[in-house]
This record gives structure tokens, C-alpha cells and sequence, in this order.
């Protein structure tokens, strides 16, 4: 066997393609039940970030395999079931499936004298399987393993509440009638908090630092489109980024309007959080931004401005 792939999301079925396309022959190794990696929903016990309200963030036209685009019946913005279910119609349709070992986690990757590769894994029977490659691809990501703060706030091991981190989080219904606080600013952040908002009895978005948060759509066009059209691409970057901080005060003022921190940064220099949610919910009222969390205090939340809130989770 020349290759081994190991996930078989997105990226590793776009490798098995071009690997098969090749007449290379190869292996995708995948721990979960199926292909699609992020997207797949989470089956019962399994962690992951395919949360209920998880949809695209980029256009689905600009978002799926060149030759084997997304259904036109799809919204410009899929959830991640139509997502998954696309990841899977292309991995058959490309002939992949028969080249997947599903329930399969790779243990250990180490390369020889001789400059082959030794993959260990175990499948689903829970027999370890030691193979040779003469190459190894990592397709895997960086989203299956969580990360918390180390050390956590003062308190945090006495905390009345559950802590949890993104992963482990599925639906918003799931804290009905619960007060909770999010932490952070990304992606994830403010699509649970969007999504508790409809749910908890009190939704908090505790921010340590700002980020540039960026609507899907500006004046009506995907950004997507936008970084498509030969305007845009015929404009210095300096230009571009002078129309993008316009483009967002028209269309949705200052971040300090709604008790969100300015970014430390200029758009355009770090990852940007694309939402048409959040800021309406806070406009609403529906979430409540806060500071840093400084510590916890039997079932309270304290933050960095002094304030204190009870809570009954943390994500």
C-alpha cells in the first residue's frame, strides 16, 4: 500500500480523490462511524462540534468539490446534516467508501531507516493493526480534541454549575429554563450563544477580547462573492480594507454599541467571526455581553469588572 490518509472529512475524501484519480493506491483510516468528519452529527456518547444549530459559514457554491458541487435544492448556507449528507453522496459518488476503514483510530505514526512509514491502529474489533506506507497524509484537523483554559479561574473546582467545553455541547433545548454563560468570541461562541439565547432563561457571552464579528452577507452578496468579483480582486489590499470597515459601520456600527469590546486589530490581519445572529440577539436583549470571567463563587460567575452573575453552566 503506497498511502495511508488518515481522516476522512472534507479534506481526507478530496485526498482520496485525487489519490484514486491517480491510480495510487491507498487507505483512509477513520475512528468515527462515518465519513464526514465535523459535520456528522455526534452519535449518542460520541463528542464533537456538530452541534444542532451548526450551519456553513462560506457559500455553498464556493464551499463543495469543484467537480461535484452541492445540490441546488441546498440553501446558500447548509446546516451541517446537509453538509454531511454531501460529504457522503461525494465519497460515493467518487468511489472512496471501498478504500475507508471506519471505526478505526490510528494509535501511533512513526517513520523508518528507510524512510517508509509504520501506522498503528486499532479497528473496530479492538485488534491492533501495525502497517506500512511509503507516505502518510494527516487530514484529521485540529476540532476533535478540546481545549480548556490551564489553569482555569479561581474557583472553578467548587463551581455549584457544570463547566463543558463546545464539544460536548449539542442543543440549545438541552439547558431549557438554565442560566448560562459563553465564553469567547469565535465561531462556536457565538453560534451557542445565538442558539442558548432561544432556550436558557438567561444567555451571558463573556468576551476577554474583541474580534472583528462580520455579517455573511454585505449589501446583499455573499462574502464569498465578494472575494470572487474582479472589483474586489483589482482593489489594493489597503482599499480593501478601508471598504470592509465602511461596509461594517453602515451595516452594523461599532462593536461598542452593543458592550462588545473593539478588536485590538484592523479587519483583515486575523480570523474574523462571521454571524448574522449574534448581534441581533444582543440588540434584543436575548444575550448579555460580560467581561473576562476573574472567578467562580459557589454558583456564581464573577468577572473581571467586579460584576457577579448565578449560573448553572459555563461553556
Amino acid at each position: 500500500m503506497r498511502v495511508c490518509v488518515i481522516g476522512a472529512g472534507l479534506s481526507g475524501l478530496a485526498t482520496g480523490r485525487a489519490l484514486k484519480e491517480r491510480g495510487i493506491s491507498f487507505v483512509c483510516l477513520e475512528k468515527a462511524p462515518d465519513v464526514g468528519g465535523i459535520w456528522r452529527q455526534p452519535g449518542a456518547g460520541e463528542r464533537g462540534p456538530g452541534y444542532q444549530s451548526l450551519h456553513l459559514n462560506t457559500a455553498k457554491q464556493l464551499t463543495g468539490y469543484a467537480d461535484f458541487p452541492m445540490p441546488s435544492s441546498y440553501p446558500l448556507y447548509p446546516r451541517h446534516s446537509q453538509v454531511a449528507t454531501y460529504l457522503r453522496s461525494f465519497a460515493q459518488w467518487a468511489g472512496l467508501l471501498d478504500h475507508v476503514e471506519l471505526r478505526t483510530e490510528v494509535l501511533s505514526v512513526r517513520q523508518d531507516g528507510d524512510g517508509a512509514w509504520t501506522v498503528v491502529s486499532r479497528g473496530p474489533d479492538g485488534a491492533q493493526h501495525s502497517r506500512r506506507f511509503e507516505q502518510v497524509v494527516v487530514t484529521s484537523g485540529h476540532n476533535s480534541e478540546p481545549a480548556l483554559p490551564d489553569p482555569l479561574p479561581a474557583g472553578a473546582e467548587s463551581f455549584a454549575g457544570t463547566i463543558l467545553h463546545s464539544l460536548d455541547y449539542q442543543d440549545g433545548a438541552d439547558f431549557a429554563g438554565r442560566r448560562v454563560v459563553v465564553v469567547g468570541l469565535g465561531a462556536s461562541a457565538v453560534d451557542i450563544a445565538a442558539d442558548l439565547s432561544r432556550h436558557a432563561e438567561r444567555t451571558l457571552l463573556s468576551v476577554r477580547r474583541g474580534l472583528h464579528i462580520v455579517p455573511k452577507q454585505i449589501f446583499g452578496m455573499s462574502l464569498d462573492e465578494i472575494a470572487e468579483a474582479p472589483w474586489w480582486n483589482a482593489m489594493p489590499f489597503t482599499e480593501r480594507r478601508q471598504w470592509v470597515e465602511q461596509a461594517l459601520l453602515v451595516a452594523r456600527g461599532r462593536l461598542s454599541d452593543y458592550g462588545l469590546p473593539e478588536p485590538d486589530h484592523p479587519i483583515l490581519s486575523s480570523a474574523t467571526t462571521l454571524s448574522d445572529e449574534i448581534l441581533s440577539r444582543i440588540r434584543h436583549g436575548a444575550v448579555t455581553p460580560k467581561p473576562a470571567i476573574a472567578s467562580f463563587e459557589g454558583d456564581r460567575v464573577v468577572f473581571t469588572d467586579g460584576s457577579s452573575e448565578t449560573a448553572d453552566a459555563v461553556v
